[in-house]
C-alpha cells in the first residue's frame, strides 16, 4: 500500500478522483488492430513503491506495450551516455491506422502513449503516480478497447469499468490499482500521457474549468526557437542544486537539501545542453526569454539564464506546482 500523503497538490482534493472527457473512439477498429499484436513484445509494468524501489508486475499478468516514449539516443559528442528529448512513435503505429491517427489528433502534445493489458486473474497492487496531474502540466487518459464487467480500475476507492471508446481522466496520484477476475478475457486499455492545453481542457466537465483549477493548471508552452549566435549567448558554467533533475522530489526543499553540484550549458552541437559534473543530463528546451525546460519534462522544471555584460549570468531555477513557483537564483560564469 503506497501511504505517501495526498493530495500533493492542494488543487487536486477539490476535484473528482476521474472523469469522462467529450470525445469517442470506435472500439471495433481499435480491437481490430490490437488483434495483430499478439506476437508483439509487451513488458511487465514497473510498480515504484514509496521508498523509490521498483518492482515488475509480471508475476501479476499486467504488462504494457509502448507506442510513444521518450527518445535516447547517444548525443556523438558526448560519448553514449543517453540524453533525454522529446518523445517518439513506435515503428508498431506503422501497421495500426486507425490508433496513429488518434493519437495524431489530439488535441495536446502527446508525451508517452501504451497499451497496458491486465490478464485474467490479475490483481495489481495499489500504488501512486508521481506528478500526474494538473498541478505539473500533464495527464494520463484512458481510452477502453477490450474490456470485460469483472475488469475495474478503482481509483481511491472507487470501482470503475468504462465503456470501449470512451475518453476518460484519472487522477492517478490518488491511490489506484487494477484487478480482472474475468477468466477468459484480457482487459486493454490505451492510456496516453498528454501536455496540457486548453483544447486539451475544453473536453473536461465543467468542474475541472472554473477559475480555481485553471489557476493552478501549467499549459504547456512551444519551443522558441535559437538561432547560433543566440545559442551561444547562453553558455556558462554554474553549481546548481543536487536535487533539480530528480523527478521524485516534488517542493522547494531541494534547494535546501544535499548542497549543489558543478554544472553547465553547453552547446555541442547547436543544441543547448545541461551537464552536470561533466556528464550531459538532458537538452534544454527553449521557452522564450532565456527560460528552458528540461528534455521530456514539463514546465514543473525549469532554468532561466539571464546573461549580463559583465561575463557573467544569472541563473534561476523554478519549481512549479499548480499556482506555485519556487525559485533559486544563482551566480554563473560565461564559458569562454
Amino acid at each position: 500500500m503506497d501511504t505517501r500523503p495526498w493530495p500533493p497538490s492542494p488543487i487536486l482534493a477539490k476535484l473528482p478522483g476521474s472523469a469522462r472527457l467529450a470525445r469517442t473512439y470506435d472500439a471495433a477498429s481499435l480491437r481490430a488492430e490490437l488483434e495483430d499484436l499478439a506476437e508483439a513484445p509487451w513488458a511487465a509494468i514497473e510498480v515504484h513503491a514509496p521508498d523509490g524501489t521498483t518492482r515488475e508486475s509480471d508475476s501479476i499478468g499486467w504488462q504494457s506495450l509502448r507506442l510513444r516514449h521518450m527518445a535516447a539516443a547517444p548525443r556523438p559528442s558526448a560519448g553514449d551516455f543517453p540524453y533525454l528529448r522529446d518523445y517518439a512513435g513506435s515503428t508498431l503505429l506503422e501497421n495500426m491506422p486507425y490508433l496513429a491517427r488518434l493519437l495524431g489528433d489530439f488535441p495536446a502534445p502527446l508525451r508517452g502513449a501504451r497499451l497496458m493489458a491486465t490478464r485474467p486473474d490479475t490483481h495489481g497492487p495499489t500504488h501512486s503516480d508521481e506528478k500526474c496531474g494538473l498541478p505539473w502540466g500533464t495527464v494520463r487518459l484512458h481510452v477502453p478497447i477490450s474490456t470485460t464487467p469483472q475488469a475495474t480500475l478503482t481509483v481511491d476507492g472507487e470501482a470503475h469499468c468504462w465503456n470501449a471508446g470512451d475518453l476518460w481522466y484519472g487522477d492517478f496520484s490518488r491511490p489506484h490499482a487494477v484487478a480482472n477476475t474475468d477468466e477468459a478475457v484480457t482487459r486493454v486499455h490505451l492510456v496516453v500521457d498528454a501536455d496540457v492545453t486548453k483544447e486539451l481542457m475544453a473536453l473536461f466537465p465543467e468542474e475541472f474549468r472554473t477559475p480555481s483549477v485553471l489557476d493552478n493548471t501549467l499549459y504547456v508552452r512551444p519551443e522558441v526557437p535559437l538561432g547560433p549566435v543566440d545559442v551561444r549567448s547562453f553558455r556558462c558554467e554554474f553549481d546548481m542544486p543536487a536535487l533539480f533533475t530528480s523527478f521524485l522530489e516534488t517542493d522547494a526543499g531541494i534547494f535546501r537539501r544535499q548542497g549543489l553540484v558543478p554544472a553547465a550549458v553547453d552547446c555541442p552541437d547547436g543544441t543547448p545542453v545541461l551537464f552536470i559534473e561533466g556528464i550531459p543530463r538532458a537538452d534544454l528546451i527553449h521557452l522564450g526569454e532565456g527560460e528552458f525546460r528540461l528534455g521530456g519534462w514539463t514546465m514543473e522544471r525549469t532554468i532561466l539564464i539571464r546573461p549580463n555584460g559583465t561575463g557573467g549570468a544569472e541563473i534561476t531555477f523554478r519549481i512549479r506546482n499548480g499556482d506555485e513557483c519556487h525559485t533559486l537564483s544563482l551566480h554563473g560564469d560565461r564559458l569562454s
